[in-house]
């Protein structure tokens, strides 16, 4: 796969028993040339980087190719010349006031400028969102965290959908195993 920022190999499984006629999602014919959005993790084996791809869709809107191009650029800027600096104060909601003490990490609308996220965090139900937030509020190890011990921290619902909804997202994805998950969206 090439975006123009450079290249990347990408490797998604396939269990057998998915790909039928009768089940066209997991059935999609993707050729060469075509343009695609992939939703995965990346991974290294033998010092090559790769993407592990959860999800591997067909784009048919072709101004979500020129979107990744400008968030690719922004995301460049952001991090090689650090954030845009805004002297207007007739739009505080531009930039962030880290001095402030509304300040955190663990509030999604910060998450969402901070990092100028293109999935709005917002959008998501209140169950997803507290998922997220107890995923943002955990340590910050390599080892990610346990799908068990945010079902006890946040207590009721299915936390194995929730999990699997916001990895399908992009939001997050696993470490060492299928039972650990971090944040895509890292502050």
């Amino acid at each position: 796969m090439e975006d123009g920022t450079g290249l990347i190999e990408v490797k998604q499984w396939l269990e057998m028993e998915t790909i039928t006629d009768d089940n066209p999602k997991k059935n999609i014919d993707i050729t060469p040339d075509t343009y695609v959005r992939v939703i995965g993790q990346l991974k290294s084996f033998n010092n090559k980087r790769h993407i592990y791809a959860h999800h591997i869709r067909p784009i048919s809107d072709l101004n979500e190719v020129q979107y990744h191009i400008l968030e690719t650029t922004a995301i460049h800027l952001y991090f090689t010349r650090g954030p845009p600096q805004n002297n207007d104060s007739s739009k505080p909601f531009t930039t962030i006031d880290r001095n402030s003490s509304n300040y955190g990490i663990h509030d999604p609308m910060n998450i969402n400028e901070m990092l100028g996220a293109q999935f709005s965090l917002r959008n998501l139900s209140p169950y997803l969102q507290k998922v997220m937030a107890a995923v943002h509020a955990a340590p910050n190890t390599n080892e990610g965290v346990n799908i068990h011990q945010l079902a006890k921290t946040i207590g009721g619902g299915n936390i194995e959908r929730a999990i699997e909804e916001l990895t399908n997202d992009g939001l997050l994805y696993t470490t060492i195993d299928d039972e650990h998950v971090k944040s895509t969206i890292q502050p």
